[in-house]
């Protein structure tokens, strides 16, 4: 491979065509980026699910009410997937959840006058079509879409993507082909780590692009979008530290694998409410591991070193906490799971205020908020939660002064740029 980049370079270097092409990437480079972005943006804009109707719940009157949603909050609130407007139907009353064989569970999020099935009351029950279910002593029938509404469903499913994500990849590749023939051109002491930890990524982005097409998935615009941003980060490894090249792969193959795992867990309901313990359980173990063995740099203690590889654990933190937080978003009605919850979430916080990585803190926080305020619905909790933080915060800056500091360059970064307005302008320079 070296003999072959020493021809490659020498062929460049013979050919004054090329040298002119090599000044002309620095318009071609913008106009490539902006056409992934566009038609990546593009396809994640107009793109529209088409609504599909589960089941229909039959009322007393006659009218059926679409269930639209694999989990229904039912209520009388306005925010509830199945809105029933009965005065003595609490605001959020009950979750309606299909499974995927087919089945259906009713469980009462602690409304004030319970649910019956088939007139007996159930906390947490089986359902079939047919069944009656009582809320609040308004009952209803859960009833089965027919075969013509399914086969226009089925067809619905199947339309074609607004934008063909092979060329949107196959752009991206042009993209990193002429990037990796740049910077061999201009480091070409480098060039045996730069062109094989290039096509060393191009060949896991068309892999993984293979893998979910046999897995039957048509769209890869996310995914696009994160191999472009690796992409940009390869190429700054590449001028900076080629040595850290292999490191970088091997960092990408491990997000692969793992963008793969929580895929494959979340694509089956029971195995996610399984696996959210575990995660909920690492997610916590990890933050103490680093309490432990971590390395402070730049003011917070938020670093582990294994071998020859640091990394953040609270990066690995945040997959558990929003995987087991959404993966039980069913049960947040309940007051005492959504209490566990805030507990949880005060817990990660905690550890992370220890390690003085506030920044990380608050992305916590308002995941939490987010995650809580999605199924509760709840203002009088999201409230109190966010007064208790504030309070909690003003102690911080007291007692960590060094926080404040960051705020005090506002306004002025660039007169700090080294010292208190670090963070803030390389922030800028990024953007």
């Amino acid at each position: 491979m070296q003999q072959a980049l020493e021809t490659f370079l020498n062929t460049i270097e013979s050919t004054p065509s090329l040298l002119a092409l090599d000044g002309a990437l620095r318009y071609v480079f913008p106009l490539l980026a902006l056409v992934i972005l566009l038609r990546c943006g593009k396809s994640l804009l107009l793109f529209r699910r088409e609504p599909e109707v589960w089941a229909w719940l039959a009322g007393p009157t006659g009218d059926r009410i679409p269930v639209m949603h694999w989990e229904s909050l039912i209520g009388r609130g306005k925010g509830c997937d199945v809105t029933l407007e009965y005065p003595t139907i609490s605001r959020t009353h009950a979750v309606l959840t299909r499974y995927d064989d087919g089945s259906w569970t009713i469980m009462d999020a602690g409304s004030t006058g319970g649910v019956l099935v088939n007139g007996k009351p159930a906390q947490l029950a089986v359902v079939q079509f047919g069944d009656v279910l009582s809320f609040g002593g308004v009952d209803f029938t859960l009833v089965p879409i027919t075969q013509e509404q399914e086969r226009i469903q089925a067809e619905a499913r199947t339309r074609r993507a607004v934008v063909r994500p092979w060329l949107t990849l196959l752009v991206l590749t042009l993209f990193q082909l002429l990037a990796c023939m740049q910077l061999c051109v201009h480091l070409p002491e480098n060039g045996g780590q730069i062109l094989p930890g290039f096509l060393a990524l191009i060949a896991m982005q068309w892999g993984l692009f293979a893998l979910l097409r046999l897995a039957r998935r048509r769209s890869f615009d996310v995914e696009t979008v994160a191999f472009f941003l690796t992409t940009m980060g390869l190429c700054v490894v590449s001028t900076s530290a080629p040595e850290a090249i292999r490191k970088e792969l091997i960092a990408v193959a491990c997000g692969i694998f793992a963008y793969l795992a929580v895929s494959w867990s979340l694509r089956d309901l029971e195995r996610a409410k399984k696996i959210r313990y575990l995660a909920a359980a690492g997610g916590i173990l990890l933050l103490a591991a680093n309490l432990v063995l971590g390395v402070e740099k730049f003011g917070a203690k938020n670093w582990m070193q294994l071998g020859g590889i640091s990394f953040q654990p609270s990066e690995l933190v945040k997959i558990c906490f929003v995987f087991a937080g959404a993966s039980t978003l069913q049960r947040l009605m309940a007051k005492r799971n959504l209490i566990l919850f805030i507990g949880y979430s005060a817990a990660i916080c905690g550890c992370l205020a220890l390690m003085n990585d506030f920044g990380t803190a608050i992305i916590f926080f308002v995941t939490f908020l987010i995650i809580a305020f999605l199924r509760s619905g709840n203002f009088a909790t999201i409230a109190l939660a966010c007064a208790g933080t504030g309070f909690a915060g003003v102690l911080a800056l007291q007692f960590k002064p060094y926080a404040m500091k960051r705020f005090s360059a506002w306004g002025h970064v660039w007169e700090n740029a080294s010292s208190t307005g670090y963070s803030q302008t390389r922030a800028l320079m990024c953007i």
